[in-house]
């Protein structure tokens, strides 16, 4: 939760209670609540660095796909000819 979202809250809860130490309290729970939520998932969520390192994997792997579809594409030409001759 950013700082601005922390304070919007914290003016909305403060106005409803009358009581900046109320709203305090309430705001460093729903922090405490997002923050747990957060770490829970952590091992789910994909990261800037898994991102990339999938990426590269799967762009090694469509290189080695490609190398193999043209050696076949050679092999199936090359006993077409020697058919046809």
């Amino acid at each position: 939760m950013t700082a601005a979202q922390s304070l919007k809250i914290y003016e909305t809860l403060n106005k409803h209670f009358n009581n900046s130490e109320d709203a305090k309290l309430v705001v460093e729970q729903i922090k405490q609540i997002v923050e747990e939520k957060i770490n829970s998932k952590k091992d789910i969520l994909l990261t800037k660095d898994d991102k990339i390192e999938l990426l590269n994997r799967i762009d090694s792997n469509f290189k080695w796909q490609i190398g193999v579809m043209i050696t076949l594409f050679g092999i199936v030409i090359g006993l077409l000819i020697k058919l046809v001759s």
